[in-house]
């Protein structure tokens, strides 16, 4: 059964909604597409104009008016509010406002100009894991960060392995991400050994879980065995912050994408094309992943690319 997002008075919407859901988006995904679509309803419907059919120019100026806030929001979340606007657009049958040329450049300024958003996240390299990872005494902990940061994971992806997605050859560690932001499931290939022990914790984790199926992280009841539901991606952040805080990393300054970030920034240190680094990260937005690494490491590429270790197929 489908959970409607988005409230719906007109059948075209819902037939909107529908699409988006039949297509295979992701619950994050659609949540934003659900607050952007509403914030762009809001504002039609404060300034008097449609939001269905909008006109470009009345996007144009919603997008001017995201800029001027004290605290604009993120440029790539006012691209996934467009994308709303446009799947709505699409699924009633209408053009796509958001095709404009004018927004369109309008677009490029407003990321050139809001790429350091207040609040963003800091990157954390495999330096920053290795720390965390010598004050994790907890088996399932420590191989999600180490897998988070090896197989460029979000936190939705993480939280929703299964243990079924998880295959061992004799030189691989192989991670089948069902659900990911570009509508396929991404297969990621880890070397067995590595400078990030990702394989070998996640192997003891197994042998403590020794479950054939169900969450390859579970959450752990109050009597300290684990459960049959998947950790929640809250939960998780909580922990991360934690460890964080224990290995001497200030807590406010990072989040469940800091470990995204801090693979970017390996990778493209690396030599690591942007391509193969979309390819890599599951980014269905080609403009995002460089967005994701905010400078170069100092270590060179030998040295980066002997820490990441990963190769990806789709």
């Amino acid at each position: 059964m489908h959970t409607e997002l988005i409230p719906i008075s007109d059948s075209r919407l819902a037939a909107g909604v529908q699409n988006l859901l039949e297509d295979g988006k992701s619950q994050n995904t659609l949540r934003a597409y659900a607050t952007g679509w509403r914030s762009w309803q809001t504002w039609a419907d404060t300034h008097g104009v449609k939001a269905l059919p909008a006109s470009a120019a009345d996007l144009c100026k919603w997008v001017a008016d995201n800029a001027a806030q004290p605290r604009p929001i993120a440029p790539a979340s006012l691209s996934l509010w467009l994308s709303a606007v446009a799947w709505q657009h699409r699924g009633a049958g209408m053009p796509d406002p958001t095709r404009d040329g004018r927004l369109r450049e309008l677009l490029k300024g407003y990321r050139k100009n809001h790429t350091e958003t207040p609040g963003a996240k800091e990157d954390l390299t495999r330096k920053d894991v290795l720390r965390m990872l010598k004050v994790i005494h907890d088996k399932r902990d420590a191989a999600m960060i180490a897998l988070a940061f090896g197989a460029c994971l979000r936190r939705s992806e993480l939280v929703g392995l299964d243990v079924k997605d998880i295959h061992w050859t004799e030189s691989e560690l192989r991670v089948t991400v069902r659900w990911s932001e570009t509508g396929k499931p991404l297969k990621k290939r880890l070397p067995l050994e590595s400078a990030l022990p990702v394989a070998s914790l996640l192997h003891e984790w197994l042998r403590e879980l020794h479950r054939s199926s169900g969450p390859l992280f579970p959450r752990r009841l109050r009597n300290g065995e684990f459960g049959v539901t998947p950790l929640s991606a809250g939960r998780w952040v909580v922990a991360f912050k934690r460890y964080a805080r224990m290995a001497g990393i200030d807590p406010v300054g990072v989040g469940g994408h800091s470990l995204r970030r801090g693979f970017a920034h390996e990778a493209l240190a690396a030599g690591v094309s942007v391509r193969a680094l979309q390819l890599a990260g599951g980014w269905a937005d080609p403009a995002t992943a460089p967005h994701y690494a905010t400078a170069f490491v100092a270590e060179g590429r030998a040295a980066a690319e002997a820490a990441l270790g990963p190769r990806f197929e789709r």
